[in-house]
C-alpha cells in the first residue's frame, strides 16, 4: 500500500501593509486622464483595472500622479469624502481574472507602489 504524501504549503506574505478590497474612484493623471476604480488599496499602494488598450499608458518603472476619493461615513456626523494625491510607480501588470461578458477587449491589473506619502488635498463635509 502506498500512501501519498502531500506537502502542505502556507502562503507567506510579504507585505508589510494591510490591504483592504475597497473600490474607491482612482484618476491617473497622463498624457490622458485615465479615471478607474481600485480593487485594492494599503498604505503602500493601489491596484486597479484598465482596458489591454490602455496598457502603453503604464510602462513598468513609469511614475503616475494619481488622486483617489474616499467616502467616509462617521457615526452621528455627516459623512466627508476626503481627496488624497501623490505620486505612484507602476510596479506590476498582468491580466485579471475579472469577468469580460464576451467583450473582445481584456483586461488588466495595474499595481502602483506610493513613492511618498498620500497628501488630503481636499475634505468636503
Amino acid at each position: 500500500m502506498k500512501i501519498a504524501l502531500t506537502k502542505v504549503v502556507k502562503k507567506v506574505e510579504r507585505r508589510s501593509d494591510t490591504r483592504l478590497d475597497l473600490s474607491l474612484p482612482v484618476t491617473l493623471f497622463l498624457d490622458q486622464k485615465v479615471v478607474t476604480t481600485s480593487r485594492n488599496i494599503c498604505a503602500g499602494g493601489v491596484s486597479f483595472v484598465i482596458h489591454d488598450d490602455k496598457l502603453k499608458l503604464f510602462p513598468l518603472g513609469k511614475i503616475i500622479r494619481i488622486e483617489i476619493v474616499a467616502n467616509i461615513p462617521a457615526p452621528s456626523q455627516p459623512d466627508k469624502t476626503v481627496t488624497l494625491a501623490g505620486n505612484g510607480l507602476v510596479i506590476r501588470h498582468n491580466e485579471t481574472d475579472i469577468l469580460n461578458y464576451g467583450r473582445s477587449k481584456k483586461k488588466l491589473c495595474i499595481a502602483l507602489q506610493f513613492t511618498e506619502t498620500l497628501k488630503v488635498t481636499s475634505v468636503c463635509l
